[in-house]
């Protein structure tokens, strides 16, 4: 039975999809990147029932990503940092994406999974906000989801 379930369970992590969300952005003289700290409440995130074993304390390390599970106000999720990338535009245009990954069994499934993690920035004037974490809900299970900004510059724009 153990076995079965080993199986089962490598098998959702099969598949990989990756969901792109463009952000428009407005052409400034000068950007500015910051980043909006979600508030987190680390000490109530981290403290769990003792009978709901594995979710307590628990980190895992994929890359530069760290995630964290557990409860916050009664609703469990899993949290993780994005990663942002500033690389020079193959087009000369200014363009932020968004880029969500998931893993799952069928790549229908894993799409589903990226596109449910929770992640925003935005444009404000000069000013681009990025979230520090993404959440993922419970329904979705842990399976190696992660967020990467890529913000695409042209080479004369200063930030």
């Amino acid at each position: 039975m153990c076995l079965y379930v080993g199986v089962r369970t490598g098998q959702d992590f099969n598949r990989t999809a990756k969901v792109r969300e463009r952000i428009e952005v407005k052409a400034k003289e000068m950007l500015i990147l910051k980043m909006n700290e979600t508030p987190v409440n680390a000490e109530e995130l981290n403290i769990s029932d003792d009978e709901e074993k594995g979710e307590r304390n628990y980190r895992a390390s994929r890359g530069q990503s760290n995630y964290a599970i557990g409860k916050h106000l009664n609703e469990k999720y899993l949290i993780g940092h994005a990663q942002l990338n500033i690389i020079k535009s193959q087009n000369e245009k200014l363009e932020l994406v968004i880029v969500k990954e998931a893993k799952a069994g069928d790549k229908q499934t894993a799409n589903v999974r990226a596109g449910n993690i929770v992640y925003y920035a935005q444009q404000s004037d000069s000013v681009i906000l990025f979230d520090n974490i993404f959440r993922v809900n419970n329904a979705d299970k842990f399976r190696f989801q992660n967020v990467t900004a890529i913000l695409k510059l042209p080479v004369d724009q200063i930030i």
